[in-house]
């Protein structure tokens, strides 16, 4: 059987190696949702994606950081070459100035990558790293207004993949035609998948709290989701 791969694209913000966890046995955890939505192709070669937390239940969230992979189909990429590199090279961006969360939470604008030396330019990690600990009291609260799969909750920033043919060659290659991104959002022991996790301040406490649940990560087969998985540069129907 032929074995899937996959493209994995990946967004990190966390605070600094300081950063302690806490697990409260009285405090209140708030739970919460996370969504990629509203995903055009502005391009040929470009995507563009926004990554939303939204707050459910009744405790309220204090966000201290979140750390989000998420991984599309390397079918986008890949090239009809038979020999190594067997797909294009992405560049992933934040877009600046597109986060809702406090100032001192927003994303930098500019992204650390690395990519796997196996042979697949198409296996890449990216990771946006916050510059401080912003302390309790001074996270961002989360909303848990949901009008819909435009705007639900909070934007935690903007993204966007370019697709270019090689890490030094920055000529755009279009994505393949008529392919699906097929987002899914990284897991504690999922493989090669960066996890997906969430740090809130709890009430009274100084620590933050992983309150991470990986059934509230919303990837483009879940029900319920709001990845609009859009057909990546579709072949025209000719009118006869």
């Amino acid at each position: 059987m032929k074995k899937k791969i996959f493209l994995n694209v990946y967004f990190l913000i966390i605070i600094t190696a300081e950063i302690f966890v806490s697990r409260s046995l009285t405090a209140q955890v708030p739970s919460y949702k996370m969504f990629a939505t509203n995903i055009t192709q502005p391009a040929s070669n470009i995507i563009e994606f926004d990554i939303y937390l939204l707050r459910t239940g009744s405790t309220p969230l204090e966000l201290a950081a979140v750390q989000v992979g998420l991984q599309f189909d390397s079918a986008i990429t890949k090239l009809t070459t038979s020999s190594p590199p067997y797909h294009s090279y992405v560049v992933a961006s934040y877009i600046a100035g597109s986060t809702q969360l406090n100032v001192n939470q927003a994303p930098p604008n500019q992204l650390m990558a690395s990519v796997k030396a196996n042979g697949w330019a198409g296996d890449h990690v990216f990771k946006i790293v916050s510059a401080s600990i912003v302390g309790a009291g001074n996270g961002t609260i989360i909303s848990n207004s949901n009008p819909g799969c435009s705007n639900p909750g909070m934007r935690v920033g903007r993204f966007r993949i370019t697709n270019q043919q090689t890490s030094t060659n920055t000529t755009p290659v279009p994505f393949n035609a008529n392919t699906q991104c097929n987002g899914i959002f990284g897991y504690p022991h999922s493989g090669t998948l960066y996890h997906t996790a969430v740090f809130a301040y709890l009430a009274g406490q100084t620590l933050t709290t992983d309150i991470s649940d990986s059934t509230q990560h919303y990837s483009y087969n879940t029900a319920g989701t709001c990845f609009n998985n859009l057909i990546l540069n579709p072949t025209p129907i000719l009118q006869l």
